[in-house]
C-alpha cells in the first residue's frame, strides 16, 4: 500500500470512528461520512447506498425466500445496521440477533436500532480478522455463536465468508447448521470459480484464492464444488445456487455480483 492510500485509509477510520461515537442521531441513518472507507464498513459508499442496498435485500427475502413477520432471524456480520434497519420494521412478531466483529459498529446499532427496538439483540464478537479486526482475541475457527441449538429460523450472511478463509469459514457454516432449526433457511453470498484465476489473485490453499497476501481475509474466493461439498458435509440442503453477474456465465443473476447460496436445514 503506497503512502497515499495509507493516509486514506488512516482519514477514513478516524473519521468513521469520530461520527460513530456521536450521540444517537435524530433520523436513523448513518451519514455519508461513515462511508469513506466503504470496504471497511459495509461496502455502501453513501447514505443513499446504505439505504438501498438495505431495503433491496430485504424485499426480496420477503417476496422471494419466505421470510416471515415472526421468524427469528441472526444477521452475520450486521455491520452498522443495513439489514437490522428495514428489519425493524418487518419482524413484527419475530426475534433479531446480529453479531459483529468491529465492536464500534456493534454500538453503533445499539445506540441507534437498539433504542427503537430493544428485542434486536447486537452482540460483539471480537474473532480475529486481519483487514477488519486485526486486534481480536478470539480465532473465527473457534467462536461459538450467541445462540443455543436450532433456535433460528433464518440466517443472513451478506459479504461475510468473501472476507474469510477456509478453516474458519467451514466452521461458521457448521454453527449456522447448529443454531438453525429444522425448516431453517440460510442465505450467504460468496465470491465463486468454477476453477482458479490466478494472476492477479494469489493462491490460498486448495480451496481457494485471495486478492492480497498481507492482508488475505481482504477478499476471498472459493472454489464453487468446495464450498458445495461443505454444505453436503454439514447437512445442509441446497435450494438455489445464484451465480453472479461477474462470473459472466449464461446463467449469471444480473442483479447481484456475488454468488448466493440459499440452502435449508432439512427436517419440520
Amino acid at each position: 500500500m503506497n503512502v497515499k492510500a495509507k493516509l486514506k485509509t488512516v482519514y477514513a477510520k478516524a473519521a468513521y470512528k469520530v461520527v460513530t461515537s456521536l450521540p444517537q442521531r435524530r433520523s436513523m441513518l448513518p451519514s455519508d461520512e461513515m462511508f469513506l472507507d466503504a470496504d471497511r464498513v459495509d461496502g455502501s459508499h453513501s447514505t443513499s447506498e446504505f439505504i438501498a442496498v438495505g431495503d433491496t435485500t430485504v424485499q426480496w427475502l420477503i417476496d422471494y425466500e419466505g421470510l416471515k413477520p415472526s421468524h427469528r432471524f441472526l444477521d452475520v456480520g450486521c455491520g452498522i445496521g443495513r439489514m437490522a434497519r428495514p428489519l425493524m420494521q418487518y419482524l413484527e412478531k419475530g426475534k433479531y440477533n446480529g453479531f459483529d466483529i468491529t465492536k464500534d459498529k456493534v454500538a453503533y446499532c445499539r445506540r441507534t436500532i437498539g433504542r427503537k427496538r430493544p428485542d434486536f439483540v447486537f452482540h460483539h464478537a471480537d474473532v480475529f480478522n486481519k483487514y477488519y479486526n486485526p486486534r481480536g482475541k478470539l480465532k473465527a475457527a473457534d467462536y461459538r455463536f450467541p445462540l443455543n441449538d436450532a433456535t433460528v429460523d433464518y440466517v443472513l450472511l451478506v459479504s461475510v465468508f468473501t472476507h474469510m478463509l477456509p478453516e474458519d469459514m467451514e466452521h461458521y457454516l457448521s454453527e449456522i447448521t447448529r443454531v438453525l432449526s429444522p425448516g431453517g433457511k440460510c442465505v450467504i453470498s460468496y465470491w465463486l470459480a468454477d476453477a482458479k484465476k490466478g494472476p492477479p489473485f494469489h493462491d490460498w490453499s486448495e480451496s481457494c484464492e485471495i486478492l492480497n497476501p498481507a492482508e488475505p481475509e481482504h477478499g476471498v474466493i472459493y472454489l464453487e464444488n468446495f464450498v458445495i461439498g461443505l454444505y453436503a458435509k454439514y447437512g445442509l440442503h441446497i435450494q438455489t445456487l445464484l451465480r453472479g453477474s461477474d462470473r459472466k456465465r449464461v446463467d449469471s443473476n444480473p442483479g447481484s455480483r456475488q454468488d448466493i447460496v440459499i440452502a435449508v436445514k432439512p427436517g419440520h
